[in-house]
């Protein structure tokens, strides 16, 4: 073909089979008759580039652009044709992007693969007119400025596709007609569909798997195989598409049974069904051990010229498994001039002899490279590929070697011992009694599970057989492996309604149900054992098919609603029957049921019964009644019922008249008048009988006694007559009538009976109210009241009332009266449980009473009062709080002097306090007061003795130990007491929320030493921003542990520079004792800033 027929071919025509191929043949008649369309029209007709990929693309319905620009034709204009095929609503096709990701994945990288895939896509056939498309298509084509001219496009009934072409110059001269088939669409995968193997996976190691695919076929190549790992254990993979059939799984774990199935596919991406799984068992590595060994060496043995020599060597004990040589160490050496022949080593059953196969080695004289004459040794390995054995437990082998002829001389390491029995044999084979050096290596054999239950393909010992329409059993024949329990896997293949797989369970035995009747099932069974991790698994047995019974009768019986043969009819005023038609079933006999629905009286169902008539008996005279029949089969064990008839109605005669009264006639009693109190007689009839009902009963009292009354006609037969008159006789009678209109029936009345009502009861007094609540009392005056008015007896007895429980203050007269004095300790609310008694019994209720508080004078509790002795000139401190009290509860007490010497203050809370001068030396006498604030008042002696006074002394004493809360240190033990016994620049910081405690000197107090001043001064400074208010002082005693306060000072200034501040503490440090244990104690309340004390002392004042 012309290179212009060539360049057509694959740049004009091949775009064109892609369409037709992707999007049917019909879209390029489309294409090439539309320009006919527009030119019989006379429409305008863009021959631009542009245009033309535009009607393409318009007439194939997708966004064609990246198809034409892989086949070399490019837009003209490329934003101009984007924003066109965006206007028509034209979208990017998957189908078009996969075939150019297929197209890329070929070309250029296989050329070979690309002809073969061209040939099949576009066609090879000769067309018409004897030209021949071209037969081999490369990878590069020219670019001669030819164009094609499509004419027609049409699918041929065999599936093939026609395209008659124009390719002409671009002055549009035809150079040639080219019409083309080429084969439709494939479709088909490659065969053989599903895929099988060649060569079933087979392990090859203890981490490898191989297997070959059959060599699939395909008009569309290459073909490409999947190999797929189903088990999921650990390291299987799948190979990933690929063009070679066969594959080999590595990576895996030993003794690990994998699953494998393989699929193929075409160029097309024509996928096939994939093969039936395949398994394959990992081969089991044996790790390798020293099993025997002699490695002490210190002399040297030679083998030479000729000479053979054996060393005997036994591994394990009775009972022990087989094992195998791996590799073996000697020690080897040879004389400097090297030997030309090889030192000959085997494994043998005897002395030089019985050679273990796979066992012999020529050790070179090239390999043994120490050449010191056996002055010294060189280690040598024998090493085999293939381990020797299996060799017995606790059976004697030899390690024989022979030199070549004359002038060959090697040596071999060995020792004095005799551990194997016999040593080394050399010459004729005389035993030297010594061991050779060795190293024997290898493992015991473990025998590894690798094969699957047998039989194998399994097989069914029953085959499947149906049990039921919905239930199809089999059982396998029994399997048999090394590593049991044997698990079956019964499989359902058909793939029928309700077709169910067993599961891998121990039984042979299995049923699959839920089937559906009368189907064919088709079962394979596959075994396997309980190696782990991996069980071998079996190949399935041959497929076996059972179908399940036909279904059961499931119709009721015909005619379907039931229907009457005769209709309900009225036999008498009590009876009617009916006839049902006659039920035909392939499971008889037939059975009916007569329902009675209108459930008037009388009416009932038939139950179901093989006749099929039915006379309901014992109805209500002139009574409609509707019946419905329904039918069913005998099917066991659940009948098909039908559906009931349509209801049919039927009405008794009328019944013959009824002149009889009820019976028993005369009427009598069941249960004869009696007394149930003493105004209430109660009596029954007995019952009455009648034809026509309901029988009424009338109860006559006769006696004409106040309150007795008859009962009417009612239809109850008892009655009780109410509001009779205690310990009276009263008579009666009982009369029966029946319902017959418009005049009943009426009996004859009963004999007469009495009955005489209970004597009148007598009843207990009441209290009308409860609680009562009376009027209120007053503290200390007498109270008086009555609770004779709050209580009453129905009969008017005579009431006695009584106090039950209650404040100790009340008394209750016989009488109801109420009287007492209540105290301050009885107001508020008092409850009292008070009791009437009379004749017919008693009541109790509950008395409440307020008492209200009236105002009590406080009272001293001693007059007079002695006070410890004052001394001349020395401050003097007490109180008379503790010295009265009062009753009332919440008075606050006040206390105040009312007359004695001026030195003594009283302040309001009792505290005592001033210095006596000399002139009041001796007994003074006040007079004190003490009032509640209420009105209260009393008045007391005071008594204080004044003693003169002795010589005044003073001192300073200093700090001279101390404690830290934060440090937990005393001064003394932290070397800091001179911080306090100056005033210097030295500081102790007192950190925020902790505290120090300071101790002072001692003073030797003379006899009678009385206390007259004690005042701490304390030099400090605080840090900027220290708030005010949060430094506390404290005087005590016992820091940091049973400490007691003495006094506390909150009001301490705060200083941002030295100062010292004194506080007098007299009151509070007031004794010489008190002096001497005297502490001080510094805490810092601020939650940021420090105290800074520097300079702490205290003076003291007493006499003596």
């Amino acid at each position: 073909m012309a290179s212009a027929e060539k360049a057509y071919q694959l740049k004009g025509h091949a775009k064109f089979v892609d369409l037709a191929r992707l999007f049917g043949w019909q879209v390029l008649n489309d294409y090439w008759y539309s320009y006919n369309e527009d030119y019989e029209n006379s429409n305008p007709i863009d021959t631009s580039i542009d245009g033309q990929i535009l009607r393409l693309a318009k007439c194939v319905g997708v966004d064609i652009r990246p198809l034409l620009h892989f086949w070399g034709t490019h837009p003209e204009d490329p934003n101009a044709l984007a924003a066109a095929i965006a206007a028509e609503g034209l979208q990017p096709s998957n189908a078009i992007l996969n075939t150019l990701t297929h197209y890329k994945s070929i070309v250029p990288a296989d050329n070979a693969a690309f002809q073969t895939f061209a040939m099949n896509w576009w066609g090879h056939q000769p067309d018409p007119l004897g030209t021949w498309t071209e037969s081999e298509h490369g990878r590069q084509w020219d670019s001669t400025p030819w164009y094609s001219q499509n004419n027609d496009t049409e699918q041929r009934p065999n599936g093939e596709i026609y395209v008659e072409a124009t390719a002409a110059d671009i002055q549009g001269d035809i150079d040639n007609i080219i019409a083309l088939y080429f084969p439709g669409a494939d479709t088909d995968p490659p065969t053989p569909n599903p895929a099988t193997f060649a060569s079933a996976p087979t392990a090859v190691s203890e981490t490898e798997i191989t297997m070959t695919a059959n060599t699939g076929s395909d008009s569309s190549g290459p073909v490409e195989y999947y190999f797929d790992e189903t088990s999921g254990n650990t390291g299987g993979t799948d190979s990933g598409w690929q063009t070679s059939a066969s594959y080999t799984d590595t990576g895996l774990s030993e003794s690990t049974q994998y699953t494998y199935t393989v699929t193929m596919r075409d160029s097309l991406g024509n996928t096939g069904t994939a093969s039936a799984p395949a398994s394959a068992t990992t081969l089991s590595s044996i790790p390798e051990v020293l099993l025997e060994q002699n490695n002490n060496q210190n002399d040297k043995v030679d083998v030479k010229d000729g000479q053979k020599g054996a060393q005997s060597f036994k591994h394990g004990s009775a009972g022990d498994p087989d094992y195998q040589i791996t590799k073996i160490e000697l020690k080897l050496s040879r004389d400097s001039d090297s030997p030309d022949q090889a030192l000959a080593f085997t494994l043998g059953t005897s002395v030089n002899g019985g050679t273990i196969s796979d066992s012999a080695v020529n050790i070179q004289p090239s390999e043994v490279t120490n050449t010191s004459g056996g002055s010294s040794f060189m280690t040598y390995t024998v090493t085999y590929s293939t381990p020797v054995g299996p060799l017995n437990p606790n059976t004697t082998y030899y390690l024989n070697f022979q030199t070549g002829g004359n002038g060959n001389a090697y040596y071999i390491g060995y020792n004095d011992d005799n551990t194997y029995g016999n040593g080394t044999y050399y010459k004729s084979g005389s035993d030297d009694g010594k061991d050779c050096y060795f190293k024997i290596f290898g493992s015991d054999i473990s025998v590894v599970d690798v094969d699957p239950p047998t039989p194998n393909p399994a097989t069914f010992a029953v085959p499947p057989a149906a049990d039921s329409d919905t239930a199809i059993s089999m059982t396998a024949t029994t399997g048999s492996d090394a590593t049991g329990p044997v698990e079956y896997y019964f499989d359902e293949t058909s793939g029928n309604p309700g077709g169910t797989d067993s599961g891998w369970q121990t039984s042979p035995s299995y049923t699959d149900t839920g089937l559906t009747a009368s189907t064919q099932y088709t079962y394979t069974v596959t075994m396997r054992d309980s190696v782990t991790p991996t069980p071998n698994m079996g190949t399935p047995s041959s497929p076996a098919n059972a179908t399940t019974q036909p279904a059961p009768d499931t119709d009721p019986p015909t005619p379907n609603p039931a229907t009457w043969a005769v209709a309900p009819a009225a036999d008498s005023d009590t009876a009617i029957s009916m006839t049902a038609t006659t039920g035909s079933d392939a499971t008889g006999p037939v059975e009916y049921y007569f329902d009675e629905t209108s459930g008037n009286p009388g009416g009932t169902d038939s139950g179901w019964q093989t006749s099929p008539s039915y006379t309901d008996t014992g109805l209500s005279p002139s009574t409609q009644y509707t019946y419905t029949v329904t039918m069913r089969d005998s099917v066991t064990p659940t009948p098909n019922i039908g559906t009931p008839s349509n209801p049919a109605n039927a009405t008794t005669d009328p019944p013959p008249p009824d002149t009889d009264p009820p019976t028993p006639n005369p009427a009598t009693f069941s249960s004869p008048p009696a007394a149930v109190s003493d105004t209430e007689i109660t009596m029954t009839a007995t019952t009455g009988s009648d034809a026509t009902g309901p029988v009424e009963y009338y109860f006559d009292e006769i006696s004409g006694n106040p309150g007795g009354t008859d009962s009417g006609w009612q239809t109850n037969p008892s009655y009780t007559d109410t509001g009779l008159s205690p310990s009276t006789q009263y008579t009666y009678t009982v009369q029966m009538r029946d319902a017959v209109t418009p005049v009943p029936n009426v009996g004859t009345a009963s004999a007469p009976a009495n009955a005489t009502t209970d004597p009148a009861p007598n009843y207990p007094p009441t209290f009308s109210s409860d609680p009562i609540n009376e009027i209120n009392a007053t503290e200390d005056a007498a109270y008086s009241s009555t609770i004779a008015d709050d209580a009453n007896d129905p009969e008017g007895d005579p009431m006695t009332f009584s106090k039950v429980s209650g404040p100790a203050w009340l008394s209750v007269a016989a009488n109801g009266a109420l009287s007492g004095t209540p105290t301050n300790s009885d107001v508020g609310l008092n409850v009292f449980t008070v009791q009437v008694n009379a004749t017919g019994g008693s009541d109790t209720a509950t008395l409440n009473i307020t008492v209200i508080n009236t105002n009590d004078a406080p009272t001293f509790t001693v007059d007079p009062i002695n006070k410890p002795d004052a001394t001349e000139g020395a401050a003097y401190s007490d109180t008379i709080a503790s010295s009265a009290t009062d009753v009332d509860v919440g008075d606050t007490l006040t206390y105040s002097k009312v007359s004695g010497p001026a030195w003594l203050s009283v302040a309001a809370d009792g505290a005592l306090s001033g210095t006596p001068g000399s002139g009041d030396v001796g007994a003074n006498v006040f007079t004190v007061q003490v009032d509640d604030g209420n009105g209260g008042t009393d008045t007391a002696t005071l008594n204080i003795t004044v003693n003169a006074g002795g010589t005044p002394h003073s001192q300073t004493i200093v700090v001279v130990d101390g404690w830290c809360s934060k440090n937990g240190k005393t001064f003394q033990d932290d070397g800091k007491v001179y911080i306090f016994t100056s005033s210097d620049n030295d500081y102790w910081d007192v950190e925020k929320n902790e505290y120090i405690s300071l101790e002072f000197s001692n003073i030797s107090f003379g006899a009678g030493a009385v206390i007259t001043s004690v005042t701490v001064h304390c030099e400090h400074h605080e840090e900027s921003g220290f708030s005010s208010g949060n430094i506390e002082w404290n005087v005590g005693t016992g820091w940091p542990s049973g400490a007691t306060t003495w006094g506390t000072n909150t009001s301490v200034p705060a200083h941002t520079s030295d100062q010292t501040d004194s506080w007098d503490v007299t009151s509070y440090v007031n004794s010489t004792t008190r002096v001497n244990d005297l502490e001080f104690r510094i805490k810092n309340n601020d939650n940021d800033k420090k105290i800074k004390p520097d300079y702490v002392y205290v003076t003291v004042e007493w006499t003596e």
